[in-house]
Parts: structure tokens; C-alpha cells; sequence
């Protein structure tokens, strides 16, 4: 999955692991309509990819944009609610 994630990114873009099954990416070249459409491209990627060993997979993406008042916390906790939002309201899509 990574591999197809990083190919759909640009040089911009920092893709990493975050937790377990979690991942972030940071986009610095966008606006916030442009890292929605990038969440639902990879997520719509990651949903028809025929991955051999786990078959199907699905994402849920949670995004956010930057404040000049946010701190690291303040970035990842509105990030992590989006997610959560994401997870909570049936799995496999983005929320802002």
C-alpha cells in the first residue's frame, strides 16, 4: 500500500507511518479543497487496487489545514477528530 500511496503523491508531499494501521501525509503546494481531492484519490486508489495477499482494502481519511495559532497537538488532534468522524460514520471515506 505504500508504494501505491507514493505514487500517486508528488516530491511535495511526506508520506509516513503513524501508528499501527495509521498513516500521515503532509502536503505543503495545496489548498484545502486540493488535499480533500488528493484523500479521495488515494482513497478511491487503495479501494479498487487488487492487493494479492489482503484483497480488498479500504481507507478512511481524516484532513485538516493549518493555522498560524496551531501547534503540532492542536494540528494532529483536528486531524485525528476528522478521522475519527471518518471511522465513526461507516469507514472509507474523507472528512474534513
Amino acid at each position: 500500500m505504500a508504494a501505491l500511496v507514493e505514487n500517486m503523491l508528488v516530491e511535495t508531499d511526506l508520506f509516513g507511518r503513524w501508528g499501527g494501521e495509521e498513516f500521515v501525509i503532509l502536503t505543503f503546494k495545496r489548498n484545502k479543497q486540493e488535499a480533500i481531492e488528493l484523500a479521495e484519490k488515494l482513497r478511491k486508489g487503495i479501494e479498487t487496487h487488487p492487493f494479492s495477499l489482503a484483497g480488498k482494502v479500504t481507507s478512511s481519511f481524516g484532513v485538516t489545514s493549518t493555522d498560524d495559532r496551531d501547534t503540532t497537538e492542536t494540528l494532529m488532534n483536528r486531524v485525528d477528530e476528522a478521522l475519527y468522524s471518518a471511522k465513526k460514520e461507516g469507514r472509507n471515506q474523507v472528512r474534513y
